[in-house]
């Protein structure tokens, strides 16, 4: 079943791990494949994604792993830019979504978690030192 309202805010181009905890799983998902996509609004195009090594639908295999029963998503200072640059995100509210799959073309991919990601500025981001 998947965990909708999944929200979270972070700073505007800080480094950090996002940990989705797949709670009803009876099965090992190691070896499972994942993506994970930020939009504007569920119906447009993604502006970040992240997948598993082997995912063949959409992102390279970059910036997510997947575990027993959780997925990790990792965002870098790259992920982010402040001046509206196509396929980074900028200070505002996004929506992103989880999918896993057995398969990597996603043919029973499963939506297992998704909300609003919400991108705040920050006084220290803001900074000239941080680029």
């Amino acid at each position: 079943m998947a965990s909708l309202n999944q929200s979270f805010t972070k700073f505007d181009k800080d480094t950090f791990l996002i940990r989705f905890v797949i709670s009803d799983t009876q099965v090992n998902l190691s070896s499972y494949y994942a993506w994970w996509g930020v939009s504007t609004t569920v119906g447009s195009n993604p502006l970040i994604e992240k997948a598993t090594g082997g995912w063949t639908t959409g992102a390279s295999g970059t910036g997510l792993t997947m575990g027993s029963n959780y997925a990790d998503i990792t965002m870098t200072q790259a992920d982010f830019n402040g001046n509206g640059v196509t396929g980074k995100l900028d200070v505002g509210n996004y929506y992103h979504e989880l999918v896993i799959a057995q398969s990597s073309n996603a043919s029973d991919s499963v939506v297992v978690a998704n909300g609003t990601f919400n991108v705040n500025e920050s006084l220290f981001t803001n900074e000239d030192y941080r680029w």
